[in-house]
């Protein structure tokens, strides 16, 4: 492993100090790249403590409020996909379903499997999981272990993205750290899951061209930071834009999030 940080932090050297494009800042998408495509951006499912600050409350939703939202989805006609399946048909090598929406799943919280997963699996729906790779092996209350993780991945519904090992701000990491985080959660998830992951998220939405050029170099194909808004291939991949559910806010305002779409 040592020597193949070293290798690739040679490699990202050379094309963000040196300019050397090895893959491109962004993809040759099509035309169907133009059209913006809703990232939600969910965290935790489950019921609130008492203990709860407003910034927990922030990122937990109720599981009888994602059931609600779940629903709202469906019976709109929202079809839920994955970011590897949106990045094929960005490169139109699949047909775009109608009203496409990627579910995106930051942490890997356990309450994610507990209550988020029985409603999507009931609906048949896509989701996207971003794991913080050390507590996989780890049984805890509080994420997801690798027996959790494997039987959603049997449904063949979930993809599996990595969010670091620990957690990290790659804006604020020096270029080591930032490599141990980027290479070290992709390896984790093939070595624990047997699956090759090729979707990104920057904690805390941080990230610098460095990040952005080791995450290229070891082989990610999409990335999503947290900056509001809809997705599109203008963004390049690796700079993808969400939009946040508040656990704090009722259906009307999920509904209006989605509402402000432009047409497709």
């Amino acid at each position: 492993m040592k020597k193949f940080l070293v290798a690739i932090l040679i490699v990202v050297i050379l094309v963000v100090f040196i300019g050397i494009e090895i893959l491109g800042t962004s993809y040759p998408f099509a035309k169907s790249g133009d059209a913006d495509i809703p990232i939600l951006m969910y965290h935790n499912v489950s019921s609130w403590d008492l203990s709860f600050s407003d910034d927990n409350k922030s990122l937990t939703v109720k599981p009888e409020d994602f059931s609600t939202q779940m629903d709202y989805l469906y019976k709109n006609g929202f079809t839920p996909i994955t970011l590897k399946e949106l990045n094929l048909i960005w490169q139109e090598k699949m047909s775009m379903p109608p009203k496409p929406i990627v579910l995106t799943f930051d942490d890997g919280d356990y309450g994610v499997y507990k209550y988020a997963y029985p409603v999507l699996k009931k609906y048949n729906f896509h989701f996207v999981v971003f794991l913080l790779t050390r507590w996989i092996p780890i049984h805890t209350n509080f994420y997801m272990g690798k027996k959790e993780i494997l039987e959603m991945l049997d449904s063949e519904l979930v993809e599996i993205g990595a969010h670091t090992r620990n957690h990290v701000n790659l804006k604020k990491a020096s270029p080591i750290k930032t490599l141990y985080e980027v290479c070290t959660s992709k390896r984790d998830i093939k070595e624990l899951l047997n699956y090759d992951t090729t979707s990104f998220c920057f904690p805390f939405g941080g990230y610098d061209k460095f990040a952005i050029a080791t995450l290229k170099i070891d082989g990610y194909t999409m990335a999503t930071i947290t900056t509001y808004g809809f997705a599109n291939g203008s963004q390049g991949p690796y700079l993808l834009k969400r939009i946040k559910t508040d656990g704090r806010e009722g259906l009307q305002s999920f509904i209006s999030k989605l509402k402000d779409l432009p047409s497709q």
